[in-house]
């Protein structure tokens, strides 16, 4: 059996993006067998989501976990079937997930990434792997993780944990002030000999890495794409058109994400595809791309005038 599981605890936004996440992943395959779970300690609020029925909901009681990105290090103790693909609250689903379990399908425990024995990963690599006799770390992204139930992925769970209090020690760069991940099981991989899927822009893509996107949520289109020396230089995509699109860091405040969450909500209130696209032009993509080409013609002017703002804290 497959399933696709997610984690939403504490703040309320993460609960409102795990059932944005939930709205588009039954759009594209709520036919195809595999369930949907919401692992989370905020039950109370999925219960009056349009989608609760539909789903299988998961409560945990937080305060026995790590919080933060470390809650991420026991997925093993949530999946419930024998292949689960783990999906960060913060993404979007575009299109049928059995494509992305069929690419994992000879994997125990993987992720889209690349093998890397040099640069910089939260950490120095080369010295990580010294450190850690490993001949390679696998660098990502985590908004996905394909976790097989078996002896493999449970030893990289563990061993991941049992880094984690090592964190500062082995020299990691905290995210946010707290302990990521990412590294954690980027080390653990590499000691049970696991390797990343490399990115083709066909199964995964995180905003970040991209200057501009096109989206609509309810005909499946997503495309990312880098115009001329505006694209990260950690990206080696110049496109990408994913089934699942991360929008990490504040790029789910912004008016493409938030045009595709209000077709959904139209669309399941209504079920019309021409309703939903009406009201969330009218009312939230074209006044945000009104909004954000006029600050990107008077940022120069504003910051002659008046200088630079401060920097906006995230709700997250």
């Amino acid at each position: 059996m497959k399933s696709v599981l997610t984690i939403a605890v504490g703040k309320q936004v993460y609960v409102d993006m795990a059932i944005n996440l939930a709205m588009s992943y039954l759009l594209w395959n709520k036919g195809n067998g595999i369930k949907f779970i919401l692992v989370t300690d905020r039950a109370d609020i999925v219960k009056k989501s349009i989608i609760y029925n539909d789903i299988i909901v998961l409560e945990i009681d937080s305060k026995m976990y790590d919080d933060g990105f470390a809650i991420k290090l026991y997925l093993d103790k949530f999946v419930q079937t024998d292949e689960t693909l783990f999906i960060d609250c913060d993404c979007l689903v575009y299109s049928d997930v059995a494509i992305v379990f069929e690419k994992f399908k000879n994997q125990d425990f993987s992720l889209i990434g690349e093998i890397c024995e040099n640069g910089d990963f939260f950490g120095d690599i080369f010295s990580i792997c010294k450190n850690f006799k490993i001949n390679y770390l696998p660098r990502f992204v985590g908004a996905i993780y394909f976790i097989k139930k078996g002896i493999v992925s449970s030893s990289i769970f563990d061993f991941a944990r049992y880094l984690k209090p090592q964190y500062d020690d082995i020299g990691l760069i905290r995210l946010r002030n707290k302990e990521n991940e990412e590294p954690l099981i980027a080390i653990s991989m590499a000691k049970n000999n696991q390797k990343p899927i490399i990115d083709d822009g066909k199964l995964k893509a995180d905003r970040m890495s991209f200057s501009s996107i096109k989206s609509n949520v309810l005909y499946g289109k997503c495309e990312l794409f880098n115009k001329k020396n505006e694209y990260p230089t950690w990206n080696k995509l110049i496109s990408s058109k994913p089934i699942i699109t991360h929008f990490n860091a504040s790029f789910s405040e912004q008016y493409i994400y938030k045009a595709d969450v209000k077709r959904l909500l139209i669309f399941y209130k209504f079920k019309s595809k021409i309703a939903a696209n009406l009201v969330a032009s009218s009312t939230v993509y074209y006044p945000g791309l009104i909004k954000e080409s006029i600050k990107k013609y008077l940022r120069p002017i504003s910051h002659k005038i008046i200088g630079v703002r401060k920097v906006v804290i995230t709700k997250r």
